[in-house]
This record gives C-alpha cells, sequence and structure tokens, in this order.
C-alpha cells in the first residue's frame, strides 16, 4: 500500500462555537494522509493522487460552510476526498492554532481516519 501526505494546508475560514470566530475569518492548517490501493510503479499522475487537489478539497471546505466543531470540518474534507476511489484510507487532522485557547495551548485539533466499507 501507497502512502501521500500533504502536511499544513494553509486555510482560513469562520468556524467555531463563538459568535466572534463565526463573524471573523481564521487560519486553519489541515494535514491530510491518503493510503492507496496501489499495486503498480507507474509514473503517471492519473495513476494517484494529485497532491493540488487535496490542498483544493481542504480550501474549499474550510473556506465553506460554517460548522461548530473541528471534527465536522475533518470530516466533511475526508468524506470529500474519499470520493477518489484511488483512496483506501483517510486520515484526516484539522489545526486550529489561533483559537480561543491560543493564550494557553499552542494548538487544538481534531483528527478523523476513514476506510473503504467502515464510512
Amino acid at each position: 500500500m501507497l502512502t501521500i501526505s500533504v502536511i499544513g494546508i494553509a486555510c482560513s475560514g469562520r468556524h467555531g462555537v463563538l459568535a466572534e470566530e463565526k463573524a471573523n475569518p481564521q487560519d486553519f492548517l489541515v494535514d491530510i494522509e491518503c493510503r492507496l490501493n496501489r499495486m503498480d510503479s507507474s509514473d503517471e499522475l492519473d495513476t494517484t493522487i494529485d497532491y493540488e487537489k487535496l490542498v483544493q478539497t481542504a480550501q474549499f471546505v474550510i473556506g465553506g460552510e460554517s460548522c461548530n466543531l473541528l471534527e465536522t470540518l475533518a470530516e466533511r474534507i475526508a468524506a470529500n476526498c474519499m470520493e477518489s476511489a484511488l483512496i483506501q484510507e483517510i486520515t484526516v487532522r484539522v489545526h486550529k492554532p489561533n483559537g480561543p485557547l491560543a493564550e494557553a495551548v499552542r494548538d487544538c485539533l481534531a483528527e478523523v481516519k476513514l476506510s473503504r466499507g467502515l464510512q
């Protein structure tokens, strides 16, 4: 099995439970790790996952409809990425480094893992 990861995708969105979090854009970072059930050694982009599509998916979801929970964002990103039949398993981490706890903690994050047949 092949693993592809894109770490630290910069995104901006309006998510959280507080009114000011929904009113003002905040920075988010997204990590995506994909496991592909790929057995060939092709050097062609159409036989694998395009990193740019993973980045665009994360930015689209974070920039889209507001939600309260980081885990909801992670689930939405993972589900969108899993639309590609090439992905057998995906782990998505959504970081909110400048959230309301930023003075007390370095980072808050949620992690979601989806696999074919377990969604």
